[in-house]
């Protein structure tokens, strides 16, 4: 999946929070905070579920998590 989607995102426009949840769930989580600080930098409305979307559970100890969630003003 994660490879599809690499090559089909040279073809066209896919969000970078599926490509993410993918890296999430291999448990690359670096590379899945890439393809989320790149989300919020790019101020994707999404990111307002990112505190409670289950598919990211996996990074929410991680501190470059914490920190996105803080520059966004959720509460910890």
């Amino acid at each position: 999946m994660l490879n599809f989607l690499l090559e089909r995102s040279r073809q066209q426009f896919i969000w970078p929070e599926i490509i993410a949840v993918v890296y999430a769930g291999l448990g690359q989580q670096e590379a899945a905070l890439d393809l989320l600080e790149k989300s919020f930098a790019g101020r994707e409305y999404w990111m307002v579920v990112l505190r409670v979307d289950p598919m990211f559970d996996s990074l929410r100890d991680h501190p470059r998590f914490r920190e996105m969630q803080r520059k966004m003003n959720f509460p910890p």
